[in-house]
């Protein structure tokens, strides 16, 4: 019998079933540096106190000790302080992702991918396919939901725009983007940073701070549910090869909430 010992958990793996979950959305790299297992037993150390026996877990594959147990492989890890927030977090990603507001979104996004693409089976086209989007008219649906308070379609556009590696070509020469982010700017922070702006107007900083705020200021999410639509969309371009914009927010583990990158 394995007795874990002070901050140390013993658990058994999870093997994770060979498909995608939909609505899932952490990139497949991210998906291999985590594992999920079930706690066996827990040690006496104070750190680990928050756990219980039967617990789901995630941590990291190449971070705990592997150990026999009737020919069963667990492993015997020691979480630290990251690992615990990770776990959190990935927890409270979850739970939003369920909520009846995001499965809309992707229900939208659906939609809204069927009625932009002119192909017939658009499940078949890979991510990074060379096929455009009408730029104009998903930016009216994105403007028009915004005017409307309608966060669902509006959050649905950015992530069809990031799913096909177009969001920040399809803002680039947005005239309504341009002039309205670009008044703001000078209102805000000055005439030298609004001329910086339009020398190059889908600059990280700039795109991410005009997205945070029609989602937080037009469209009333909070801070953090501004940040986990962000992580999401995030992953998107990721998978799509807009790499510039795959870490526009992310789950800080130090401070245990999603944010966006400053």
């Amino acid at each position: 019998m394995i007795i874990p010992i002070g901050d140390r958990v013993l658990v058994r793996p999870i093997i994770p079933e060979n498909k995608t979950k939909r609505g899932i959305l952490l990139s497949q790299k991210d998906e291999e540096k985590q594992d999920k297992g079930i706690i066996i037993s827990v040690g006496d150390g104070e750190n680990v106190q928050r756990f219980k026996k039967d617990d789901v877990v995630i941590y990291q594959r190449y971070g705990p000790a592997n150990v026999e147990i009737e020919k069963e492989k667990s492993s015997q890890a020691a979480p630290q302080e990251s690992d615990i927030s990770q776990t959190e977090l990935l927890r409270k990603y979850n739970i939003f992702i369920k909520l009846s507001l995001f499965q809309n979104i992707l229900a939208s996004q659906e939609m809204l991918m069927e009625k932009f693409m002119s192909v017939g089976a658009i499940h078949e086209l890979p991510l990074q396919s060379n096929h455009d989007l009408p730029t104009q008219s998903i930016q009216n649906e994105f403007y028009q939901a915004i005017n409307a308070g309608d966060k669902i379609k509006a959050v649905a556009v950015l992530r069809v725009l990031c799913a096909r590696g177009k969001l920040g070509s399809s803002f680039l020469n947005d005239k309504r983007y341009l002039d309205f982010w670009a008044g703001f700017l000078e209102r805000h922070y000055g005439p030298d940073v609004k001329q910086k702006f339009l020398k190059n107007p889908i600059e990280k900083k700039y795109l991410l701070e005009f997205l945070r705020f029609i989602l937080e200021k037009r469209l009333d999410f909070n801070l953090e549910e501004s940040a986990m639509i962000g992580t999401g969309l995030a992953a998107l371009c990721q998978e799509s090869g807009e790499k510039e914009f795959e870490e526009m927010a992310f789950g800080d583990e130090e401070q245990g909430k999603f944010v966006w990158a400053e």
